[in-house]
């Protein structure tokens, strides 16, 4: 792009028009002495040349244009691998996350419930405990139940 924002085609074909449409008055005034037909071949001649230089130019414009499209689209490209890479991060990163919040309820879970089993188990070996103490004892509590009806059966039979 030129200083005006043009581009440099533009800018040339510009100053083509220039030359052609304002050339020197001398030139005018021979050409306006000289025979119909050299003018016309001169302006023949002009025309082919800035339209020559017209089509040199637009190639010229077009390969710029192809070559700032396809830096472009390169660097878009390279704009997109970036962020599908911090996209891509960004998953993993949230997935690791979840993954570690599964584990760490998994872990509560399981404390929870192995801690539910160790009480189970303390309350089931005191009762036990206890049903064998109870069990231990009531053998003796029966005789003593036992011997002490047959001491009061023995003395109703007896005569007082």
């Amino acid at each position: 792009m030129g200083l005006n924002g043009r581009s440099e085609a533009q800018q040339k074909f510009k100053r083509l028009r220039r030359i052609f449409l304002n050339r020197p008055t001398k030139v005018k005034a021979k050409e306006k002495n000289q025979p119909q037909k050299r003018t016309a071949n001169q302006v023949q001649s002009m025309l082919e040349q800035a339209m020559d230089e017209l089509q040199f130019l637009k190639k010229q414009e077009e390969r710029a244009l192809e070559s700032q499209v396809r830096l472009i689209r390169e660097s878009y490209a390279l704009r997109l691998e970036v962020f599908q890479q911090q996209h891509l991060n960004k998953v993993a990163e949230i997935e690791d996350e979840m993954y570690a919040a599964i584990q760490n309820r998994h872990e509560e879970c399981d404390a929870t419930i192995l801690a539910a089993a160790k009480k189970l188990q303390d309350q089931t070996q005191h009762a036990l405990g206890n049903d064998l103490a109870m069990m231990n004892r009531e053998p003796i509590d029966q005789q003593l139940d036992s011997s002490s009806v047959l001491t009061d059966s023995s003395s109703a039979s007896q005569p007082k």
